[in-house]
């Protein structure tokens, strides 16, 4: 989410201030501020993102609970409902999607405030450090990859799960059914597992990327 525009630059002005010809630069004070204020641009935004994080996650488990709930209820009368699972690797596709790209900007903008911000924000020409490097977030570790690992599994455990009974019943109505209606059944399966292939890798990747930060970037 874009709340400022930027400068071209990717780097704030140098903070020693010096004229040469009619060039004035930034002074030390004047760079802390804008630093400040970049800084305080950067929280909101890293907060819009985790608010939008946790309602993308809200509305993937009422999805899937929702999905999950209408074939167990309906089963029983048509078990033509089961097919239904096949929406469900897909919406696990899109969640694993949509929390890699919120992890990947975290880390963009956990980067920009270290390597951007951190070194105009000194007192006693010590830089203070950020709230993600702070000693007290060594104690927040655990819980971090917990979580972490929580939002996986709840995104790929209904994929596995559906593809898992959709199989099941493949393999039990395999002599039954029509030619047609079993190859459209094996590129169903096939496509599922792709979804579900391709949502693990992305998870795996961006827990190897976030494991450097730690809780900073959830």
């Amino acid at each position: 989410l874009r709340t400022a525009s930027r400068p071209q630059s990717t780097r704030l002005p140098v903070s020693k201030t010096f004229v040469e010809g009619e060039i004035r630069m930034h002074s030390e004070p004047e760079m802390r501020e804008l630093a400040l204020k970049y800084l305080e641009i950067f929280r909101l935004d890293f907060r819009q993102r985790i608010e939008l994080k946790q309602k993308v996650m809200i509305v993937y488990a009422g999805a899937i609970a929702a999905i999950l709930g209408f074939v167990l209820n309906n089963y029983s009368r048509n078990p033509e409902f089961l097919n239904i699972l096949w929406v469900v690797p897909v919406l696990a596709l899109l969640a694993a999607g949509l929390f890699a790209d919120h992890m990947l900007a975290s880390i963009g903008l956990t980067k920009y405030q270290q390597n951007e911000l951190q070194p105009y924000l000194r007192v006693d020409d010590r830089n203070l450090p950020l709230w993600d490097q702070h000693g007290a977030m060594n104690d927040l570790t655990s819980i971090f990859w917990t979580l972490q690992l929580g939002q996986e599994f709840l995104i790929c455990l209904p994929s596995l799960l559906s593809l898992g009974v959709l199989c099941i019943r493949f393999v039990t109505k395999w002599g039954v059914l029509a030619p047609r209606t079993r190859a459209l059944d094996v590129f169903l399966l096939v496509c599922g597992l792709l979804c579900l292939g391709i949502s693990y890798t992305l998870l795996i990747k961006v827990r190897r990327a976030t494991r450097e930060f730690g809780p900073g970037v959830i």
